[in-house]
């Protein structure tokens, strides 16, 4: 059976608003990959002399190493590819990356909630002019005088 393309996944096509959190929950994502790829880099270098060096199995300290690289892989889930398949070994756990960038945007929006009075938040949320303040057209025409 032909895997489904990301366009049939999609139920509903998203706000800009939407697109630009996926796109910020990404970004979170790729930073985090990153800095995993330059923590371990050194690590596994590190694991493999390890292993040369003492007694016993010579790959164990790099196996170690891959196997935290495989969990942190599907922890950071940059694709998502892990997250749609909860019956798999490799799906993604509840308490993954997205589920952090997730916590911070709530906290974040909380926050704005109480720290932007209604009076001033539009039907998006979006701050407006204070009653009584004169509008941008107001200033801009008081600038062409």
């Amino acid at each position: 059976m032909p895997e489904a393309s990301a366009a049939d996944s999609l139920s509903e096509v998203p706000s800009n608003g939407e697109l630009l959190m996926r796109l910020l929950r990404f970004q979170f994502k790729l930073a985090l990959d990153g800095l995993r790829d330059v923590v371990l880099s050194p690590i596994a270098i590190g694991a493999v002399i390890l292993g040369i060096l003492r007694a016993g199995r010579p790959d164990e300290p790099f196996e170690a190493v891959l196997r935290f690289g495989r969990r942190s892989d599907i922890w950071i889930d940059l694709f998502e590819s892990h997250a749609h398949d909860a019956s798999s070994e490799d799906a993604a756990p509840a308490a993954n990356a997205s589920a952090l960038f997730g916590a911070v945007e709530s906290a974040l929006r909380d926050e704005y909630e109480k720290s932007t009075p209604r009076a001033h938040r539009g039907a998006r949320g979006q701050a407006t002019d204070a009653p009584g303040d004169e509008g941008s057209s107001d200033r801009e025409s008081g600038r062409n005088q």
